[in-house]
């Protein structure tokens, strides 16, 4: 499991949404007599990754929806607290995934070491709970596409651009060594190219 998701260029502000209709698409209206097995499988999909998790020591729910991307051990969700709309980056780790020891020590560790980063270019690790299924992680969400996608698009950064994100890295990394975290296994995703940036 990696320690560090991203390292980006600044705080993503939340987007204010929608309340009322965040969840809505839940909520299944009557559908024609006959339906193809994938309409099936395609709706019980967007019903089971939309559904409402509650953290029981807080008491605060949460709207999960769309994936962000996957690793080893978890997924990533967007996450929306219902109660004031701001959105959070979850990692999602089931129980089954870290059921040996040394695997939820792992997690564990990512835990402590993440939270007590507070730096710009170091996504913000917010909260984090548990249920009987699996650990939840909330972190700073990212709205906008990726490193990788502007790749995709354009094939090649200008000099300059690659400079700005440099020295974000670059702050990024001073940052982890002068907390003494230098030997840990994290994505960069400027320099994985698989990361969410904004704009």
């Amino acid at each position: 499991m990696d320690i560090l998701r991203t390292i980006t260029h600044h705080h993503q502000h939340h987007q204010p949404v929608n309340n009322g209709k965040m969840c809505e698409h839940t909520h299944h209206r009557p559908t024609e007599r006959r339906r193809g097995k994938s309409e099936d499988n395609n709706a019980h999909a967007t019903q089971e990754m939309s559904r409402i998790i509650t953290d029981s020591a807080t008491g605060k729910c949460y709207c999960r929806g769309k994936v962000l991307g996957k690793g080893g051990f978890a997924k990533c969700y967007e996450f929306t607290d219902l109660s004031t709309g701001k959105m959070y980056a979850a990692k999602i780790i089931p129980h089954t995934r870290v059921s040996k020891p040394h695997q939820r020590e792992k997690i564990d560790r990512e835990i402590e070491l993440h939270r007590a980063l507070h730096h710009k270019h170091i996504v913000h690790f917010y909260h984090h709970f548990e249920d009987k299924d699996n650990i939840y992680i909330l972190l700073e969400y990212c709205s906008r596409r990726s490193l990788a996608h502007i790749l995709k698009a354009r094939k090649v950064l200008t000099e300059s651009e690659v400079r700005y994100y440099l020295r974000q890295i670059v702050s990024g990394l001073k940052y982890l060594h002068e907390q003494e975290i230098k030997c840990v296994t994290f994505i960069c995703r400027t320099l994985k190219a698989d990361g969410r940036f904004d704009e």
